[in-house]
């Protein structure tokens, strides 16, 4: 991961050099945000996704309109579909990765993993300062190749479990009193301790076992801080061993600022594999340290890899990029080609993200 300054040169024309692409389905594209972005930016260059169709169709007019900066509004899913559609759309053609449209982010979705990595502020501000030429970083952000997707983060077991009984308590208390409660982080708070606790506390007896083998270069086990504490030739076995959480990502973080993968960046060329066998509730009770990244038990293993195949002993929940997909059994993860072009205001900021927690992100370490 590296990151530069640059100022993009499009407010000499930015009718041509720059497009707004939203996803009004994304939890914080709402009418009144819409109609604020449409006095930003000429209507010609605003585009609103409503399906994957929809979003196929934006790709390629702004691949043959050459339309220079994009800035897509919406969560993590989003805009790493967006990526890879523009990804696909210009390798068809046969050119570089990097002729394409550079590529910001419009924080409008629930977790906003990428948004907080990049440092991204409020959609309106953003564009109005990209919009009028102000400086900007640009960050590369290595992808991981996962069941044919390159996305930041995946994993199965709880992650997935969790999302899963988001959507489930959502979706069961969409009209009632409970649904302000329901939604964003006191969601997944809420799911994981009124559904997921409970649900694994039964199945404690039953844990699942997972094998990790290193089938890339040579791959690195972690401990506080980062330290390497043992190396693996390739074909050797990383672990094997219970395991509620097997996950793996580019970035620290795993929305809310939650610095889930704090090993993401520690090298450039692998990325962050960390498994986890301990219980909800011995997570729950560390939930500051979780959060922060500093979290140290006998329970939790880190790695550095560039290649690995995962295998359960049965099939768990799944996600990819934040978004549910099914259940799986077995992960073959490696370290895209080609990494993901980000850019975004350059002005130092600080989050809160929990009471006396806060975490810098105006600033990326290169």
């Amino acid at each position: 991961m590296n990151a530069e300054i640059l100022v993009p040169s499009i407010a000499d024309d930015p009718r041509r050099d720059l497009a707004v692409v939203l996803n009004v389905n994304a939890r914080g594209c709402t009418g009144r945000l819409v109609r604020r972005i449409k006095r930003s930016v000429p209507s010609a260059n605003l585009f609103l996704s409503r399906s994957l169709l929809e979003a196929q169709e934006i790709v390629d007019t702004v691949l043959r309109r050459r339309i220079r900066l994009v800035l897509a509004g919406g969560g993590d899913g989003t805009i790493v579909d967006f990526a890879n559609r523009i990804r696909r759309g210009i390798a068809a053609t046969g050119a570089a990765p990097a002729s394409g449209p550079a590529l910001g982010i419009l924080k409008m979705g629930t977790g906003n993993a990428l948004a907080y990595h990049i440092g991204s502020g409020s959609p309106v501000g953003d564009l109005r300062w990209v919009r009028d030429g102000q400086p900007c970083r640009r960050t590369s952000l290595n992808l991981i190749s996962a069941n044919g997707r390159d996305v930041p983060f995946v994993g199965i077991g709880w992650d997935g479990a969790i999302l899963n009984d988001y959507i489930s308590l959502r979706e069961r208390y969409q009209d009632g009193p409970l649904r302000p409660l329901l939604t964003g982080l006191s969601g997944y708070l809420l799911a994981s301790l009124l559904v997921t606790a409970p649900r694994e506390w039964r199945l404690r007896h039953d844990p699942t076992w997972v094998s990790v083998i290193n089938t890339g270069g040579p791959a690195h086990q972690v401990g506080a801080g980062g330290r390497i504490v043992r190396s693996f030739a390739p074909g050797e076995t990383l672990y094997e061993g219970p395991m509620q959480i097997a996950a793996a990502s580019t970035t620290p973080y795993y929305g809310y600022g939650f610095r889930l993968f704090p090993y993401a960046t520690s090298l450039t060329d692998r990325f962050h594999l960390r498994l986890y066998s301990g219980g909800v509730p011995h997570a729950l009770v560390n939930l500051r340290s979780v959060w922060n990244g500093t979290f140290a038990s006998p329970a939790l293993t880190d790695f550095l890899v560039d290649r690995v195949h995962v295998v359960a002993s049965r099939p768990m929940p799944f996600q990819m990029a934040g978004d549910a997909a099914g259940s799986q059994q077995q992960m073959e993860l490696s370290l895209a080609p080609d990494p993901l072009q980000l850019f975004a205001p350059e002005r130092p900021r600080r989050r809160l993200l929990l009471p006396g927690m806060t975490i810098k992100v105006g600033k990326q370490a290169a």
